[in-house]
C-alpha cells in the first residue's frame, strides 16, 4: 500500500493547545500491523498516516497505544440474550460493541427498520437476530472507532473516507474525510462542505446531506480550541464566523439542531452512568482502605477513572451545548433550539450541581 504524504501539523498543533487532549508518539509500522492483525481490518492510508504521526487519548478519543479498560453493563434482557455484553473489555472493542447494539436497541425500543435488513420478523426476538446478522455480514464495511462514538469505514481502503458519529439511528457525518472531522472535533462542527463518499449500508443509515461552504482556513489557525467556558472569545469567533456564513438558515438551524438534540443525549447517558460510578465508588470507600482486597482495589481505580472521564464529557458537552444556546440567541434562527432552551439549561445546572456534589461526598470519603 503507498502511504499518503499528508501534513498533520495543524492537527497536531490544535490537539497540543487542547485542554482534554494528550498527544502521544505514533504508532510504529509493528504496532500498526499488531493492531490490524488483532481486529481483523486494514487501516485507510490517511487514518494510518496520522496514528503515525500522533495518537491522541482523553475526551473520548480512542487510545490505541494503551487502550483503556472499560465496563460495559448490560442494559435489556432481550437485548443482552441476542448480544450478551462482554463487561470489561478495552474501549476499541466496547466501541464495536456499542455500535451494534445501539442500532439494535433503537429497533427494540423505538421501532426502528431499515430495508437493508429484509422484511421485519413480527417476533422482535427475531427481528434483532436478523439485523444483528446482516450488521455482521460482508454486506456492511466494518468501521474504526476514532473518538467515543465516532467512526470511520475501512472500505474503500483509500484516504478520504467520510467519519460518522452513529448512536444507533441518531448519526451524522460528522466529517467528509479524517481532517475534516477532527477539526470538528477539535474546534466545533460545522456541516459538510461537500458530498461525502458513498459508503454501503452506512450512507442509507445517514440518510441525505446538506452541504455547506468549507472553513475557513485562517479562522482554524488562530483558533484556541479545548477552552470550557462558553464565552471563550477564540472559540467564540471560530463558532461566529462559520455561523454567518451564506449557508442558509436552513442549514445552520438543521446543524445546530441535530449536534444540540445529540449533545442533550449525550449529557443524559452519561449522567446516568456517573450516577451508577458515583455509588459503587462509595459503597467501596465506606469500608477502610486497609480492608479492600486487591479485585476491590482495581475496581476502585477503574471506577475513579471512569468518573473523571464521564465529568470531563459532561463538562465538554455542557459547554457545547452552551454555546449553541448563545449562538440560537444571536442569530435567532434555531427556534428548535430556542424552544428547548429552558429544557437545556436545567439539564445544565442539574449536571453542574451533581458533579459539584458527587465531588465533595468523594473528597470527604477518601478524606473523613
Amino acid at each position: 500500500m503507498t502511504e499518503q504524504a499528508e501534513d498533520w501539523s495543524a492537527v497536531v498543533a490544535l490537539i497540543s493547545k487542547h485542554q482534554s487532549v494528550s498527544a502521544s508518539a505514533g504508532l510504529s509500522d509493528t504496532e500498526i500491523q499488531s493492531i490490524e492483525h488483532k481486529f481483523s481490518f486494514t487501516f485507510p492510508p490517511d487514518v494510518r498516516s496520522f496514528l503515525k504521526t500522533v495518537v491522541p487519548s482523553g475526551a473520548g478519543f480512542i487510545n490505541w497505544k494503551k487502550p483503556e479498560v472499560i465496563e460495559i453493563n448490560p442494559d435489556e434482557p432481550l437485548l443482552e440474550e441476542v448480544m450478551p455484553a462482554p463487561r470489561f473489555c478495552n474501549e476499541i472493542e466496547g466501541a464495536f460493541f456499542h455500535l451494534k447494539a445501539g442500532i439494535l436497541f433503537d429497533i427494540l425500543k423505538n421501532g426502528q427498520w431499515m430495508q437493508e435488513f429484509g422484511e421485519k420478523p413480527s417476533d422482535m426476538k427475531a427481528a434483532l437476530l436478523q439485523a444483528k446478522a446482516f450488521l455482521e455480514s460482508d454486506k456492511v464495511p466494518k468501521l474504526i472507532p476514532l473518538c467515543s462514538h465516532r467512526f470511520i469505514p475501512v472500505e474503500p481502503c483509500e484516504s478520504g473516507n467520510p467519519v460518522y458519529s452513529i448512536m444507533g439511528f441518531d448519526s451524522i457525518v460528522y466529517g467528509t474525510d479524517l481532517k475534516s472531522y477532527l477539526y470538528n472535533e477539535l474546534l466545533d462542527y460545522t456541516p459538510c462542505t461537500r458530498q461525502p463518499k458513498t459508503i454501503p449500508f452506512w450512507s442509507a443509515l445517514i440518510g441525505e446531506i446538506h452541504v455547506a461552504e468549507p472553513y475557513d482556513e485562517d479562522m482554524i489557525a488562530v483558533a484556541e480550541p479545548g477552552e470550557q467556558a462558553p464565552e471563550n472569545e477564540n472559540i467564540m469567533k471560530v463558532v461566529e464566523n462559520l455561523m454567518s456564513k451564506k449557508h442558509g438558515s436552513v442549514v445552520d438551524a438543521t446543524r445546530t439542531q441535530i449536534v444540540s438534540n445529540e449533545i442533550y443525549h449525550t449529557i443524559n447517558n452519561e449522567l446516568s452512568s456517573i450516577r451508577g460510578t458515583y455509588n459503587v465508588l462509595l459503597s467501596l470507600l465506606n469500608f477502610e482502605p486497609n480492608k479492600i482486597s486487591d479485585a476491590d482495589q482495581i475496581v476502585l481505580e477503574h471506577k475513579m477513572n471512569e468518573l473523571v472521564r464521564s465529568a470531563e464529557s459532561i463538562l465538554s458537552a455542557t459547554a457545547h451545548l452552551k454555546r449553541n444556546i448563545i449562538l440560537s440567541n444571536q442569530k435567532k434562527i434555531v427556534t428548535s433550539v430556542l424552544e428547548r432552551k429552558d429544557e437545556y439549561n436545567e439539564l445544565i445546572q442539574e449536571s453542574q450541581d451533581l458533579l459539584t456534589r458527587f465531588g465533595e461526598d468523594i473528597s470527604k470519603a477518601l478524606h473523613p
